[in-house]
């Protein structure tokens, strides 16, 4: 027996009998799993499949072998993601990337139970997004996540290790011909530099603070974020030659690599 449950909080959940030879074994005589949507016939679409899941694996479970706690959770996809945010302290810039990618595979394949998902949804988001006209790099940024996950899932028993649908998925690139990155021409920094904000006087704020990170940013090639959080207590001074300290500050992310913090000399014109 089964049926839905709209609970107080708004959400759907659905709700699955455990046949009585199976009780013992699973510890339980019902599975409740969260729908994660509002809208009963959203609602109904999601039961679907998932509760033929469930009958399929009653069916084919014997009373003598353990079943996992973890695995009868039934965890979506984005509860599987916060789970492996949180063990793994991603950053929150980090965090705030990958479910944005998230996001968008979970519009294309639905967020459903861990456990449901095949090769040929991973392959869907694959042919999608290249359909899109997509690059391979920007591909295997979501390929890659959702292989994250599921490897992070076989390793919790939240799927069998035999399960994964991302296994031997890969991307073939391409090396483009054109560099990824061109370099300002000599007439291009004659064009910045020339520009009103070097050559006339405007009361607007902050006039000389941009005028400075591009000057910083061209002398020293350090990110425009390192230069806008610099401090004046990051401005040294060490054997007669001035430097910039790049560092994070209490309060602020932490910075994109461990190799970023660095001491950057400054040159005589700045």
């Amino acid at each position: 027996m089964f049926y839905l449950q709209k609970r107080v909080n708004g959400f759907y959940y659905v709700r699955i009998s455990v046949p009585n030879r199976l009780r013992l074994k699973i510890g339980k005589g019902e599975i409740v799993r969260s729908l994660g949507v509002t809208d009963k016939l959203q609602a109904k679409l999601k039961a679907l499949p998932l509760i033929e899941k469930t009958l399929i694996e009653f069916s084919t479970m014997t009373t003598g072998v353990a079943v996992s706690p973890s695995m009868q959770q039934g965890l979506t996809l984005t509860q599987v993601f916060e789970k492996y945010a949180s063990e793994k302290g991603l950053r929150l810039s980090t965090q705030v990337e990958s479910k944005s990618v998230l996001g968008r595979i979970i519009t294309l394949i639905g967020d459903k139970d861990i456990r449901t998902y095949s090769k040929a949804d991973v392959l869907a988001v694959k042919d999608e997004l290249f359909a899109n006209k997509r690059s391979s790099q920007t591909v295997k940024k979501y390929i890659s996540l959702l292989k994250t996950l599921f490897s992070y899932s076989v390793q919790n028993d939240l799927i069998a290790k035999d399960k994964n649908p991302a296994e031997g998925i890969t991307i073939t690139s391409h090396r483009s011909i054109e560099p990824r990155r061109l370099p300002y021409s000599v007439e291009q920094i004659h064009y910045v530099l020339g520009s009103e904000l070097f050559t006339k006087t405007k009361p607007r704020p902050y006039e000389i603070e941009y005028r400075f990170i591009i000057l910083l940013g061209c002398f020293t090639g350090a990110r425009v974020e390192e230069i806008c959080r610099l401090h004046v207590a990051d401005i040294g001074v060490e054997g007669n030659l001035p430097f910039a300290f790049i560092r994070p500050h209490k309060g602020e992310n932490e910075l994109k690599t461990v190799s970023s913090r660095r001491r950057v000399p400054l040159h005589a014109v700045l």
